[in-house]
């Protein structure tokens, strides 16, 4: 719930599936329970999170995540008209919303 308490202002996460250390299930979980509070809002768009293969720790893949980086500092940053929507995670994971969310969103536009 913290993740949407920076609603509705633009925010990216980036995560790493290479260290399980680093739970990236349960950051996946976080930031889709996250977005239900932007949907309300009606800027689902806004918060992008981006959960690339394994790559080296604390360092950014430029060719895995460098455009979704781009479009979003485009689209929050510089104002450009530009499409930063991305919602993604290279793992097979699924969150049962309903095992941990027992409210539903509303309409809050």
């Amino acid at each position: 719930m913290l993740a949407g308490m920076v609603a509705p202002r633009g925010f990216l996460v980036f995560d790493n599936l290479g260290y399980e250390w680093l739970s990236p299930w349960s950051s996946y979980g976080c930031m889709t329970a996250a977005r239900t509070i932007y949907k309300a809002l009606g800027v689902e768009q806004s918060l992008g999170y981006s959960e690339a293969a394994d790559h080296t720790h604390c360092q950014f893949p430029v060719q895995d995540q460098g455009a979704e980086l781009d479009a979003f500092v485009g689209k929050y940053l510089r104002e450009e008209q530009v499409d930063a929507n991305v919602f993604r995670t290279e793992a097979n994971f699924t969150f049962d919303q309903t095992m941990w969310i027992d409210w539903d969103s509303p309409d809050l536009t």
